[in-house]
């Protein structure tokens, strides 16, 4: 039986379309992550710790916190190269896009915004290799209480228009009980073009505002973050923004589900060719994966 029938044997959750009303909660929250991390416990065991303490600390009391040169100038160049010519959709989700229209990175127009199918992603090596690293799986386990599991994957580019884009307001995202994001500068990020402003001490709830901070980087910084707290894209005054993306939670969560990440699948044979074909590393892309080849 899969994990995610045994949490539903646990957890009732109501409206699958409703992220908000699922995952809002403070109270609720906090409950089902003890019940979820326990049953993931029981189902997969955790691996050995491998990371950076210093990052487990500053996720945990301020919501985020800084991975410098988490890829390198060759890794960006050849992940750029190939979204090059992929066609990308106006909105920051592709499933969710305005329209079924598509455009090239170097022929937004009017957009302020591109993103792309997950695709990109699961044809990809380097990503496979970061996202199954053991620092980064290590880091993730002991910020969620349990082994963790993939379930989104997204890469946009943000230019300034003139005009601001939904994300470009503070808000929190609902994804899960307890999940974090991975979110890399695929470009240059100062002030001017679009960095990520976070607002410590809400990833538990709180509401005070008093204290946002300003995420700049260089490209190739990874900002690993507890979306639930309050954050935002600040509005670009100039230029633009490549950033990538991936997301870890507790099991196959109504977000999957909603923007129907289950559609792409990795290439099997590509996916053990260049990461371990093992336990862990199945459990946690098998929201990615052909099962029925696994």
């Amino acid at each position: 039986m899969s994990i995610e029938k045994i949490i539903a044997k646990h957890i009732k959750t109501g409206d699958d379309t409703n992220l908000a009303l699922t995952y809002s909660d403070k109270t609720e929250r906090v409950k089902n992550h003890e019940i979820i991390k326990s049953l993931v416990n029981s189902y997969i065991p955790q691996i050995e710790n491998c990371h950076d303490k210093t990052h487990e600390e500053n996720l945990k009391n301020n919501g985020y916190t800084v991975l410098e040169n988490f890829l390198n100038e060759e890794e960006i160049d050849r992940f750029l190269e190939d979204l090059k010519s992929e066609p990308g959709f106006n909105y920051h989700i592709a499933r969710n896009a305005y329209n079924p229209e598509t455009r090239t990175i170097d022929k937004m127009g009017d957009w302020n915004i591109l993103s792309y199918e997950p695709k990109i992603f699961l044809k990809n090596d380097v990503f496979l290799k970061k996202m199954t690293d053991s620092k980064v799986l290590s880091l993730a386990q002991s910020y969620l209480g349990c082994f963790p599991t993939l379930y989104g994957i997204n890469s946009f580019v943000s230019k300034y228009t003139g005009e601001n884009f939904k994300i470009q307001e503070i808000h929190r995202d609902f994804d899960d009980y307890k999940f974090l994001t991975f979110f890399i500068y695929l470009t240059d990020v100062d002030s001017n073009n679009g960095p990520h402003i976070y607002y410590k001490n809400t990833q538990n709830g709180d509401e005070n505002l008093d204290s946002p901070v300003e995420l700049c980087g260089k490209r190739g910084t990874a900002l690993v973050l507890d979306g639930y707290g309050y954050h935002l894209g600040k509005p670009l005054i100039e230029g633009s923004r490549i950033v990538a993306w991936f997301r870890i939670g507790l099991s196959l969560n109504k977000t999957y589900l909603k923007t129907e990440n289950y559609l792409y699948k990795f290439d099997n044979e590509f996916v053990f060719e260049n990461i371990e074909e093992n336990l862990h590393n199945k459990y946690l892309l098998r929201g990615f994966l052909d099962t029925n080849n696994v």
